[in-house]
């Protein structure tokens, strides 16, 4: 019997275990977050993903879980609220209701080629997690553990980005509300944009006495890349920022991987006219571009990220030296993009211009700054704003801390305490 064909709903991974080794403790402090791709590694798993530091071979790399069981089980105990994050699966995917069927058979989902096999059975956890009975209604379809043979990409259903909002970094089991017309934001706890959905579908709104509502739209339908800036010459760091360590890769591909996770249909990276690419580009299906304009700086990459995409792309940048931005804040971004226009936020009145979104309309302004020899980023954003391609979202204060820059080894000593570059 040919296997079923499986379509990929939505994608959540967690840093840390919530409740494995918890027995008579309370839940850890590990949220799960949804993303709208995830890189899959052969014999490892999800990268980012708790289990991805596993031994080789681990049968939990990557857990599905069927969108149709789903759905029963809301129906079946009365829990219209629930949501598929408080399983801490990581796919949830329709098209087969018994996924035990595909226990000890290799199949597809999208171009990741998998095995199953075991039952990735429930626990007490789930009567807390989910609601009273669940436990007891999930023993025999649980989800399905799975091993990674192939290496590649995975992405969640167009509408994912919609999605996101809607469960990252919720408590397992919590609702998610009706969407809002308006939101605040309220400060990041962890040195990233995360926080609890409680008023809309946006990511982290929460309400806050430090800044005024700001309108979101919801995101436009237009094609969306990620552009990785590398082209610094990282001469207070002493060594290629690039290269750092963070967190057991490179930091380069931790924000590429920020970007695809993000929903970027493709990432490139802006290089300067001779600079030679990090080792491994070649395996992160990046695309290189080149500076059109030699000692310009971030604008210069910039335009060359814009020049690069059709009219109606969207081109969401980010310096490869703001290692707390993750993929949820460009998440956040993307809710107050429109056809046309991208957004970056302010604070204080003070825009932030390395982890913004940019519609490719804004190249020929970008192009006219640089051969007048402005080579303010900074100074472009609220001509864009000006101009309609441009939407800027003032945030608090306290929000300030995810733009800390690594730019020194005493920058990087307090963003990564683990580990110090040599010089």
């Amino acid at each position: 019997m040919p296997a079923p064909a499986l379509n990929l709903q939505r994608i959540f991974i967690s840093d840390g275990h919530r409740f494995v080794g918890r027995h008579g403790l309370a839940p850890a402090d590990h949220p799960i977050r949804e993303v709208a791709a995830v890189e899959c590694v052969a014999g490892l798993g999800l990268r980012g993903d708790r289990y991805f530091s596993q031994p080789t071979r681990h049968n939990g790399q990557v857990t599905l879980f069927s969108a149709e069981i789903f759905e029963r089980l809301r129906a079946e105990l009365a829990l219209p609220a629930a949501q598929p994050s408080a399983l801490r699966r990581n796919l949830l995917v329709a098209g087969a209701a018994d996924l035990n069927a595909l226990i000890g058979r290799v199949f597809s989902l999208q171009n990741i080629t998998l095995r199953g096999l075991e039952e990735c059975r429930p626990c007490h956890w789930m009567n807390d997690a989910i609601g009273p009975g669940a436990e007891a209604w999930l023993r025999g379809r649980g989800g399905l553990r799975c091993e990674v043979l192939t290496t590649g990409w995975l992405r969640a259903a167009p509408d994912a980005a919609a999605k996101v909002g809607q469960a990252s970094c919720l408590p397992d089991g919590a609702p998610a509300a009706a969407p809002a017309a308006a939101v605040d934001i309220q400060p990041p706890s962890g040195g990233g944009f995360e926080g609890e959905a409680r008023q809309s579908a946006i990511y982290s709104p929460a309400p806050s006495a430090t800044a005024p509502p700001i309108a979101a739209a919801a995101p436009p339908a237009a094609p969306l890349t990620g552009a990785l800036l590398l082209g610094g010459r990282s001469r207070r760091m002493g060594r290629d920022k690039a290269l750092l360590p963070a967190a057991g890769e490179p930091l380069w591909r931790r924000q590429a991987r920020v970007l695809h996770e993000a929903g970027a249909e493709r990432v490139s990276v802006v290089l300067r006219r001779r600079q030679l690419p990090p080792p491994g580009l070649a395996d992160a299906s990046a695309r290189v571009l080149r500076d059109r304009f030699p000692g310009a700086g971030p604008l210069a990459g910039l335009h060359a990220a814009l020049s690069a995409e059709p009219p109606g792309a969207l081109v969401m940048l980010l310096a490869v030296d703001l290692p707390r931005i993750d993929a949820a804040w460009f998440v956040w971004l993307l809710r107050f993009c429109q056809p046309g226009a991208g957004a970056a936020a302010c604070a204080a009145g003070v825009p932030e211009p390395l982890a913004a979104i940019y519609p490719a309309e804004a190249a020929p302004l970008a192009a006219a700054a640089l051969a007048a020899g402005d080579c303010s980023l900074r100074r472009l954003l609220p001509l864009l704003a000006g101009r309609g391609l441009l939407r800027l979202a003032e945030i608090p204060p306290g929000h300030r801390e995810i733009f800390a820059n690594c730019n020194t080894p005493a920058d990087y000593a307090a963003l990564f305490p683990e580990t110090s570059p040599t010089t």
